[in-house]
C-alpha cells in the first residue's frame, strides 16, 4: 500500500511515511495546521497542541482500508485530517455495524491509547484518507514527562461521552423522523467550520438509527420538507443544524411539529 509499511496482518496502522519524502511532510504540515483549528486540539492550549504534533505521523488509507478491527492492540491515537472513516461497533447477535461517520477534525481510538486496552471498535476508510497518528508509546512518555497534558486529554474524552450520549438520545427516539434528525445533528456537529454535509446515504442513516429503509426515506422527506436538510447523491446537507435540535429537543418550539412526522414506531 502507497507509503505504509504493513505489519504482519496488513492493517495500515503501523505504517510511517518516510521522513525524507519532502511532499509528505508539506502533507504533514497541512495537516497539523488544520487540525489545530478545529474541534477537541483547537480548544487545547498551544503547549500542547506543539507537544502531540511533533510526536504524529501522518497515514494515508485507501477507501475500504481497514485501520484496525475490534480486540486489536491498542497502537495509537488518531485524527482525520482529510477524508471520512466509518466506525463499526459489534452488537449482540450480528455482525459489527456502522455506528459513526467522522471527518476532518475526527479524533479516535484515544480510550485504547490511554489505557492500553485493546480496540472496542473497528474502523474502516470511508473515503481515501490522511490522518494523524501518535503512537502509544508516545503518549504515555508525554504523560509521564508533563501530567499537566492530562487536562487536555480529559477534554477528548468528554468529549466522546458527549457524543455517545448524543447517540443513545437519538436510538431513544420511538418517532423516526425525530431519531433521524437527532443522529445527523450528532454526525455533523463536529464538521469543520463552514461544512454541513452529513457524508451518509440513505442506507447509512437507516444504519446509524436503526431504522428500515422506508421509515429512514419517510423521515428525510419530512425533514427536508421543513427546510431542515437537503437530500444529495449519497449525503446530507444539513442545511439548518439549529432547527434540526430545536426539533429533537423541544416539540413545542416554532417551527418544529407538535405530533410524529411519520407514523409507526421504530
Amino acid at each position: 500500500m502507497d507509503g505504509f509499511e504493513s505489519n504482519a496482518s496488513g492493517s495500515p496502522e503501523s505504517g510511517l511515511l518516510v521522513r525524507g519524502d519532502a511532499g509528505r511532510l508539506t502533507e504533514k504540515r497541512q495537516a497539523d495546521v488544520l487540525l489545530r483549528r478545529v474541534t477537541w486540539l483547537a480548544q487545547t492550549p498551544p503547549k500542547f497542541q506543539d507537544q502531540l504534533l511533533t510526536r504524529a505521523d501522518l497515514l494515508r488509507l485507501k477507501k475500504g482500508d481497514l485501520l484496525y478491527d475490534v480486540g486489536d492492540d491498542a497502537t495509537g491515537l488518531f485524527g482525520v485530517a482529510e477524508g471520512h472513516v466509518e466506525v463499526h461497533a459489534p452488537r449482540a447477535g450480528v455482525d459489527a455495524t456502522l455506528s459513526f461517520v467522522g471527518g476532518p477534525g475526527f479524533w479516535f481510538g484515544d480510550i485504547a491509547a490511554l489505557t492500553g486496552q485493546p480496540r472496542r471498535v473497528g474502523i474502516v476508510a470511508r473515503t481515501d484518507c490522511r490522518l494523524l497518528r501518535v503512537p502509544r508509546a508516545q503518549i504515555v512518555r508525554l504523560t509521564e514527562a508533563d501530567p499537566e497534558v492530562w487536562r487536555s486529554f480529559s477534554l477528548l474524552l468528554a468529549r466522546d461521552y458527549a457524543k455517545a450520549m448524543g447517540i443513545i438520545h437519538a436510538l431513544k427516539q420511538s418517532d423516526p423522523a425525530r431519531r433521524v434528525a437527532a443522529m445527523l445533528a450528532v454526525v455533523v456537529e463536529d464538521n469543520a467550520p463552514g461544512v454541513t454535509t452529513a457524508p451518509a446515504s440513505q442506507w447509512d442513516i437507516g444504519e446509524l438509527a436503526h431504522l428500515g429503509r422506508s421509515k429512514v426515506n419517510a423521515s428525510l422527506k419530512a425533514l427536508e420538507s421543513r427546510g431542515l436538510i437537503q437530500r444529495r447523491y449519497r449525503s446530507i446537507d444539513v442545511v439548518d443544524a439549529a432547527g434540526l435540535r430545536i426539533f429533537v429537543h423541544e416539540p413545542g418550539a416554532p417551527g418544529a411539529p407538535s405530533r410524529p412526522l411519520t407514523k409507526g414506531r421504530s
